[in-house]
């Protein structure tokens, strides 16, 4: 009986933080499609630092499962946060880029555009406070981030309905 009950613990643990780890990924993808969505042209500058957001998210798996098998150590806890602060940080300047981009091409940055840059520098924040969980109280690490995930969520939709904010914005020109 205590076998099966570690069983589906472990089982149980390892599905919660694939699902994590899963949530985390398809937020990033909505948020890079949303932020791409308007562009025709990207500058060298948006190209490379979206090959350097995609190399940190394509680590997001590696830093769950190191997580997943050393259940919550503090080094692969720690880890895991640094691969979340370097996505938030390339997510952060691909947003500065666009918003750099419209301005040199004269369009307005959208109210949309200007809120998706907000919220990719307070998870850019948000990430650094889960490092810090991750050093001192590694086993709490999954509840921070679930935390972050609905902070964002709920936070870029109340901002959005505050400020009427429509989720497509302007097509850049070429």
């Amino acid at each position: 009986m205590i076998f099966f009950v570690r069983t589906a613990f472990g089982l149980i643990l390892q599905s919660t933080i694939y699902f994590i780890s899963f949530a985390i990924v398809s937020q990033y993808w909505v948020y890079h499609q949303e932020l791409l969505s308007g562009i025709k042209k990207a500058t060298p500058m948006l190209t490379i630092t979206n090959i350097y957001y995609l190399c940190f998210i394509s680590l997001t798996p590696f830093a769950t499962s190191w997580l997943n098998d050393s259940f919550l150590s503090r080094d692969s806890a720690i880890a895991y946060s640094v691969v979340i602060i370097l996505v938030n940080f390339t997510q952060s300047l691909m947003f500065r880029e666009v918003a750099n981009l419209a301005e040199k091409n004269f369009t307005e940055v959208t109210a949309h555009d200007r809120e998706e840059i907000r919220s990719a520098q307070v998870m850019l924040g948000v990430s650094i406070i889960y490092l810090g969980f991750a050093y001192f109280l590694p086993k709490y690490l999954l509840i921070v981030i679930i935390m972050g995930l609905l902070l964002r969520t709920t936070v870029t939709q109340i901002a959005r309905l505050i400020n009427r904010v429509p989720r497509i914005h302007h097509k850049l020109p070429r």
